[in-house]
């Protein structure tokens, strides 16, 4: 991984007081996300001359793993904006320019489901 990218998230998540939002459930940790999607942190994957950071599969799990170890909860949030946003990169058919722009900056916040069929 790029040591500039782990910097990134390193000081992203580093500069926020993670015992306060860990105690206090009732509040979203916002300026954590918007420092992240600041630096395009939800646009790991997607290549740099689409507002991406670029980086290869093997780099985003290292990068979910720093951030798993600062802030495990929040892990899950990054993991799915990051994915919905090669999603979009990769399939989205409207006005994918805009909206993966969106996503990558964190204007819009994207989540998933898993959902194995038969199991209900």
């Amino acid at each position: 991984m790029k040591k500039e990218t782990l910097e990134l998230i390193t000081d992203a998540v580093g500069s926020f007081d993670l015992d306060y939002f860990a105690l206090n459930h009732a509040r979203f940790p916002e300026e954590m996300w918007w420092t992240l999607g600041k630096r395009r942190l939800f646009g790991l994957l997607i290549p740099e001359e689409k507002g991406g950071l670029g980086l290869g599969v093997g780099d985003f799990v290292k990068s979910c793993i720093e951030m798993s170890e600062r802030v495990l909860t929040f892990t899950y949030l990054f993991i799915a904006q990051n994915l919905i946003a090669l999603l979009l990169y990769s399939s989205y058919r409207g006005s994918r320019e805009e909206l993966l722009e969106d996503v990558i900056t964190g204007r819009r916040r994207v989540s998933m489901a898993l959902y194995e069929r038969g199991q209900e």
